[in-house]
Formats: structure tokens, C-alpha cells, sequence
């Protein structure tokens, strides 16, 4: 069955235990493969390790759920974007509605997003173009450019 095909690996930062088996549950479903964290430095130090050492399944999307850990999870989501190691992989912060004045520091871009409140079918959504991406990115050996990144996004 097509749907149970490995749609990529997501890793997803969420300190809550019942938030962290919802996410691994419902996105196994959906055929990614699922790593979880509860650490936003601990998923940096894990994305560098997995870059620096060539790993062979790299994380194709970071999911920063931010409903508890706030702060940290905006400050996780923008230090993937200005390493230089790490700035290539495609992240996901996921706020609250009551959350929503964390967005203006989220530091957004080519594969970056801000999700608010998102039913599930916007994160899927937002999963698929990320996952898209990152292994348009890979195959190429290079940065898309600007008109392969908007048909990675819409």
C-alpha cells in the first residue's frame, strides 16, 4: 500500500510525553519515520551529528512544537537557521493560538514555516513540502533555486 511508503524521517521536539506519543503514533501512520526529542539542543547536537557524519538517513523535517516548551522551541527553530550546518534542513514550528506573538521572532524562509493552531492536515501539508524539498535538495547536490522551492511549496 502506497500510504504505509516511507514518506522521510521527521524528528520532532516536544517535551511532553502524551504530545511526543500522539506525533510518533500519527506520523508512523502516515509511513515517516519518527525520532523524538525533548531537548531543543539535543536535536541540534543530533542533526550535527547526523550532517557531520554522513549519515545515511538524515532528518528530512524538524517539527518545534512549542505548546510547552515556548520560548525554547522559537529559539531551536531559529538557531537550525543560522548554522551553518544545519540551515539546509526544513523546519516546521508549530505555536499555539495563544502563542501567536512567538511568530514575529521565528526566523522564517525558503524551508521554514510557522504553523498556528494547524489541524492535522495542515501539518501533513506542511510535511510533505518539506520532505519534498529536502529530497529535491539532496538529488540536485545543490540549493534549489527560487522557482524550485515555490513548487516544493505549493
Amino acid at each position: 500500500m502506497c500510504w504505509k511508503a516511507n514518506r522521510g524521517t521527521v524528528m520532532v521536539v516536544e517535551s511532553n510525553i502524551a504530545m511526543q506519543d500522539m506525533f510518533r503514533d500519527r506520523l508512523k501512520k502516515r509511513g515517516y519515520r519518527v525520532l523524538i526529542i525533548s531537548d531543543p539542543d539535543r536535536a541540534q547536537q543530533r542533526l550535527e551529528e547526523q550532517l557531520d557524519g554522513g549519515a545515511r538517513q538524515n532528518t528530512d523535517c524538524v517539527i518545534f512544537s512549542a505548546s510547552e516548551l515556548g520560548q525554547q522551541a522559537v529559539e531551536g527553530f531559529n538557531r537550525l537557521a543560522t548554522q551553518t550546518s544545519t540551515k539546509s534542513v526544513p523546519a516546521i514550528l508549530l505555536l499555539d493560538p495563544k502563542q501567536r506573538s512567538l511568530a514575529s521572532q521565528a526566523q522564517t524562509g525558503d524551508n521554514r514555516a510557522v504553523l498556528i493552531g494547524p489541524k492535522l492536515s495542515d501539518l501533513r501539508t506542511a510535511l510533505i513540502r518539506c520532505c519534498t524539498w529536502r529530497r529535491a535538495s539532496r538529488a540536485r547536490g545543490r540549493k534549489l533555486s527560487a522557482a524550485e522551492t515555490w513548487a516544493a511549496w505549493c
